[in-house]
């Protein structure tokens, strides 16, 4: 799989991995042999949805609790895919709930294209709550 699919190791230790391969033990367990993979495994587009599903989700969340604070604290992981070159970002937003620290990851997402590329802290966090806030 790793070197098949040009996969890091380390995605055999994700919890989502994990969790999609009890899902499937789960099923042979349950009907046997006779099941295809592919019968199984949603296609890519169907994945996709329900990312951005749960990402609208999770933003609603993480905005709401943002309201019930006073204060917040965002920092920024900017990074290159070496093999494509496409720019990413991804922003963690820090904040203190009800007595507990708190912090949300927004995935990565390409860097809205580099054409006008955010070169100052102060507009890298109006861009990012800009983008967060749509």
């Amino acid at each position: 799989m790793c070197s098949q699919d040009l996969r890091p190791f380390a995605v055999v230790e994700g919890k989502g991995f994990t969790n999609v391969a009890q899902e499937l033990l789960d099923i042979g367990a349950k009907y046997g042999s006779n099941v295809q993979v592919e019968d199984i495994l949603p296609c890519a587009r169907t994945v996709s949805r329900h990312v951005e599903g749960e990402y609208e989700k999770i933003k609603l969340l993480v905005m709401e609790e943002l309201r019930q604070t006073r204060d917040h604290a965002v920092t920024t992981d900017l990074w290159t895919e070496e093999r494509t070159n496409t720019h990413y970002i991804t922003v963690t937003v820090h904040y203190i709930l009800d007595w507990k620290m708190l912090n949300k990851r927004f995935w990565p997402q390409e860097r809205w294209k580099v054409l006008n590329p955010v070169t100052t802290s102060e507009g890298l966090w109006r861009e990012s709550f800009r983008n967060l806030a749509s």
